[in-house]
């Protein structure tokens, strides 16, 4: 579920929000509410909302300096509050990166409107950041191929160390386990085995993993290259079967990921 805070002075305002909104349906939960700025910092320390609603102008603390103090410890979007004369706050908050913007009394259409969006892009943000846990957990448990290549880093066993490197050199090729083991001088089911003893994966897991693994390396070396050119140099010559495969391993398409790591 999303984590919504809401923030506002106003009790009466505060409590309509929280009250009449479908959160479970926009598959949010409220995890904190507070009634001024300082409040919701140190309440956002600790509840860690991925959407802050708040109100631009309260005692104390701005609406503003609020959303620079959160920003400077939590990861969350922001969606303000304010009234007609108020313009000029409002601007200042959309240069701070504010998602949204919603005049008093609040339409209740429009906030919803305006959530939906918010939503879509928290489930995007959280994606991508489930894409980056994946490749730590891949490089986890295979070490970085070019540390293979270079001689360096855990071993796998000479034979396994060798298969690495010959399938990273050769990945936009068409491999199965013979032409590697050929090119080893051993048969295809010791290799097979040896490779799964060592490294927890069988051939093909093993092939797939170091093809989106340089796939990966071309997306963070080179912006230039086009999603199909990357696919063609891994060995994958149908661009739609690449973006399958990456997605099931890594957990978001090729673009999705780029733009994450853009971000």
């Amino acid at each position: 579920m999303i984590r919504v805070m809401v923030v506002e002075d106003e009790q009466f305002i505060r409590k309509g929000l929280i009250l009449t909104t479908p959160w479970t349906k926009l598959g949010c939960q409220i995890v904190g509410e507070a009634s001024n700025a300082m409040e919701a910092v140190e309440i956002a320390r600790t509840a860690r909302p991925d959407i802050v609603i708040t109100d631009i102008r309260m005692p104390g603390m701005s609406g503003l300096d609020m959303i620079t103090a959160i920003q400077e410890e939590v990861n969350c979007e922001f969606i303000i509050i304010s009234g007609y004369d108020e313009f000029n706050y409002a601007k200042r908050a959309l240069k701070l990166g504010v998602k949204g913007y919603l005049i008093k009394p609040v339409d209740q259409c429009e906030l919803l409107e305006i959530l939906e969006n918010v939503v879509r892009e928290v489930e995007k943000k959280h994606q991508i950041q489930v894409a980056l846990e994946s490749y730590a957990y891949l490089e986890e448990k295979l070490p970085p191929l070019k540390l293979f290549t270079k001689g360096k880093g855990t071993s796998h066993g000479r034979y396994v160390d060798a298969a690495v490197a010959y399938m990273d050199k050769n990945c936009a090729s068409e491999l199965t386990v013979k032409d590697v083991a050929e090119e080893l001088s051993i048969s295809d089911s010791y290799l097979g085995k040896l490779i799964k003893n060592k490294t927890g994966f069988t051939f093909l897991e093993l092939l797939t993993t170091i093809r989106i693994s340089r796939a990966i390396e071309l997306m963070e070396e080179e912006e230039a290259f086009k999603v199909y050119e990357i696919a063609v140099a891994v060995g994958y010559k149908d661009p739609r079967h690449f973006s399958d495969v990456f997605k099931k391993v890594v957990g978001v398409s090729p673009s999705e990921y780029r733009r994450g790591e853009s971000q």
